[in-house]
């Protein structure tokens, strides 16, 4: 006992520090300032009543709060704030500070505009005929293609316009780029040499399989720009999404490979410490030194510490140190969720890891004991802050880690192996990473299984108030599972607690929250992002599908998971690309009736898009009185109809409307019309009240008031993307229909949405 608390002293001073630092952005420069000055005063005054750790942790504290505190005056200092509260456009030379993010994003003209978000570290910014010299950090956004030739280290100039950045955000400013960069010097030597590494892991990997082409870069290096979103939704709802984060486990791995193989060359002493170094820095070059990699590069080297000759003790004060000096040369990391992620985990490792393996039964081989205690560690000490941030439990996590633990280290080795000889081997790399495929392929497919499992996820109260819950129950548990060890207890009714969790077990499949979907459901609104897939319950398998997203995987899964396989009608309301995009998801492997499509065949290439992924399918124009129906369901088409367009947009206003009547609801397929249609629609009188209505243009602020007094909906279910960058929904159309009594579903953050009957009642539930 007295050896493990002389081990965690540390502890105080760097919570202390954290959290100093953590604050220090919610006040301004001079309020930090006048605290620290009267908290430092108070301090020296009672310091003789005070204990040494309680001392310690409050000037630490304050330390950490001076420490934020000039991090922040010095960012708000020079004029790029001041002209980006000012809105003002700029000229700016800077470096890249890291590898540009590609995104799709949906335009209101139909195809999708890829976009990039990039951080520079600005050293020469021009207004007007004023120019300044600043190192500063800045969030560049615009148009993805000029960025294609950009990497870290670069250094480039542009144009934009400025934006002020959130007063939690490093960054000085947001810079909204006009055009493309202009390239004025390439990275380093070293970076280039890392690039081309990265290149050729890239181009080794094109003869594998797809999965393996998007996984195995992430799983090495952090690359995730090949990795598709059905791909990245399966590995954040199995809990394996820190698998493609750069983090301690990356460095440990790839370092403790390189020293076993300089152990096998008869390397030793200082030689195997300089190999160790090498490998280290070489690994944080090809990954990008970036704060998450460095950080990552510490926590491995704290890692091998771990389970190496240094033991527990000096490697958990080592992770201790390590977090205050890290905390001390960069602030901002206080407020990172990876540097918690980082700390915990490794904290997990170090405290966790080795005593469960020892306990585990001494029949299980060493490597299994020892891949089991490494996961269990991982998943207890990561849980409160993982459930925090995305306000869920993914149940099966524990599981899919621990069956897709042997894959990560051959994955990664095989993979940074790959990378290391493809500028002068490209063939052996290429074999490398075919042999490398195979881990990611099984991690890919545990990820997938986990997945779609009926009880994959659980709602948590997300924030701070669930990370505290978690942290309590897990606190809870761990210490019952060491008293029961301590005790024996637990060997003798060990069946009784065994039994507890299988009987839960079952009655959480059958009837708990991570059922889906839910009995009695008539409609759901997947989650496929920026875009709308409605699917209406025919029974027996069978759904009316109505617009099929962006992207056809998610919408795929999204069937998959309804179990329907099979689409009498499938209803293209118009030919934007969030509505199309993922005509072949609905229609691939599925039995699929006709497609009902609007009379305005624009735009033309996504027209064209369609007709090759419906070839063989009958396709028809919607005509306003068209009818079908399908078992007790029916549905009859209310638009689309004449329109003058001023303002709108021709496609969206020409959006098919579709009224369906299906166990006794009336739903209402609104598309996306905008006021103009919508208007129309009213003046026409064809509108009735309706129990559900899916809300039109993803809840964008244009909206007639009249449409919404015609229908009068007990329910709207808006299908809309994460941080879309339009602004939807509309909050004061949220405010609107939350006063008018009407219940509001959106998948932006409640994810899939069923609309329920049940008694006689409609309800929501969300997919967990």
């Amino acid at each position: 006992m007295r050896e493990r608390a002389e081990d965690l002293r540390l502890a105080i001073p760097a919570v202390a520090l954290w959290v100093g630092s953590w604050f220090g952005p919610l006040v301004t420069p001079l309020a930090t300032l006048v605290t620290v000055a009267a908290g430092g005063t108070a301090l020296f005054t009672v310091r003789r009543r005070l204990t040494p750790e309680v001392l310690v942790g409050l000037a630490l504290v304050l330390l950490g709060l001076a420490s934020m505190g000039l991090r922040v005056a010095q960012r708000d200092a020079g004029p790029v704030h001041a002209w980006a509260l000012q809105h003002r456009d700029v000229e700016l030379s800077g470096v890249v500070t890291a590898d540009p993010e590609f995104s799709h994003r949906q335009s209101f003209g139909g195809s999708g505009a890829l976009q990039v978000r990039v951080t520079l570290r600005a050293e020469e910014v021009i207004v007007g005929t004023e120019s300044v010299a600043a190192r500063v950090s800045v969030l560049v956004v615009g148009d993805g293609d000029g960025w294609r030739g950009v990497s870290w280290g670069d250094t480039v100039s542009l144009s934009g316009s400025l934006r002020p950045a959130p007063t939690t955000r490093p960054m000085a400013a947001f810079v909204f780029a006009r055009g493309s960069p202009h390239l004025e010097s390439s990275a380093p030597p070293p970076v280039q040499a890392a690039d081309v590494m990265r290149h050729g892991l890239r181009d080794a990997v094109e003869g594998t399989r797809s999965v393996s082409q998007q996984l195995l870069p992430a799983l090495v290096v952090g690359d995730t720009s090949a990795m598709t979103p059905l791909l990245t939704s399966d590995l954040r709802d199995s809990g394996l999404a820190h698998l493609t984060a750069v983090s301690g486990a990356n460095v440990a791995i790839v370092v403790g490979a390189a020293l076993l193989l300089a152990r096998w060359a008869g390397a030793r002493g200082y030689a195997l410490v300089g190999m160790g170094l090498v490998v280290v820095v070489w690994f944080v070059l090809l990954a990008r030194p970036q704060a998450s990699v460095l950080r990552a590069a510490v926590m491995g080297s704290i890692a091998l510490v771990a389970v190496g000759v240094a033991g527990r003790p000096q490697a958990i004060r080592t992770l201790l140190a390590s977090v205050v000096v890290l905390l001390l040369a960069d602030p901002w990391l206080s407020r990172s969720w990876g540097f918690a992620l980082s700390v915990a985990a490794t904290a997990g490792l170090v405290l966790l890891g080795r005593r469960w393996s020892d306990r585990l039964p001494g029949r299980w081989p060493a490597a299994v004991r020892q891949a089991t205690a490494v996961a269990l560690a991982a998943q207890v000490a990561t849980l409160p802050l993982v459930v925090a941030l995305s306000g869920q439990v993914a149940l099966l996590s524990v599981v899919a880690n621990l069956l897709a633990a042997p894959a990560v280290a051959p994955a990664t080795v095989l993979g940074a192996s790959a990378a290391v000889v493809s500028p002068v081997l490209p063939k052996l790399a290429e074999l490398l990473a075919w042999c490398g495929q195979w881990p990611a392929v099984w991690i890919a497919a545990v990820a997938h299984r986990a997945a779609v499992a009926p009880v994959s996820t659980m709602p948590w109260p997300g924030g701070w108030g669930g990370g505290l819950l978690g942290i309590g129950l897990l606190t809870l548990a761990v210490g019952l599972g060491h008293l029961g060890v301590r005790f024996s207890w637990w060997r003798a009714h060990l069946v009784i607690p065994l039994a507890l969790v299988g009987v839960a077990a079952v009655v959480a499949f059958l009837w708990g929250p991570g059922r889906w979907p839910p009995p009695g459901w008539v409609l759901v609104a997947c989650d496929i992002g920026q875009g709308d897939a409605v699917v209406v319950n025919l029974g027996d398998g069978a759904g009316l599908v109505v617009d099929a997203g962006p992207d056809p995987d998610l919408v795929d899964r999204c069937l998959d998971r309804l179990g329907v396989d099979r689409v009498p009608l499938l209803v293209l309301t118009h030919f934007h690309a969030d509505h199309v995009g993922g005509v072949s998801g609905v229609i691939d492997g599925r039995s699929v009736g006709s497609v009902l499509v609007s009379p305005l065949r624009e735009p033309s290439d996504q027209v064209a898009e369609v007709a090759a992924a419906t070839r063989g399918v009958a396709v028809t124009e919607a005509v306003v009185g068209q009818t079908g129906h399908w078992g007790e369901a029916s549905w009859r088409v209310v638009w689309p109809g004449e329109v003058t367009t001023s303002e709108g947009s021709a496609p969206n206003n020409a959006s098919v409307v579709l009224l369906v009547e299906v166990s006794g609801v009336s739903v209402l397929l609104s598309g996306d019309v905008e006021p103009e249609a919508q208007a129309a629609l009213v003046a026409e009188g064809v509108l009735p009240r309706v129990d559900v209505l899916k809300v039109p243009h993803h809840g964008s602020k244009y909206q007639d008031e009249t449409f919404w007094h015609a229908v009068a909906p007990r329910v709207a279910v808006v299908s809309v993307g994460a941080d879309n960058t339009y602004g939807h929904p509309d909050p004061d159309l949220l405010a609107s229909l939350l006063r008018a009594g009407i219940l509001v579903g959106r998948t932006d953050q409640d994810g899939s949405i069923a609309v329920v009957v049940e008694d006689g009642w409609l309800r929501l539930v969300d997919d967990p």
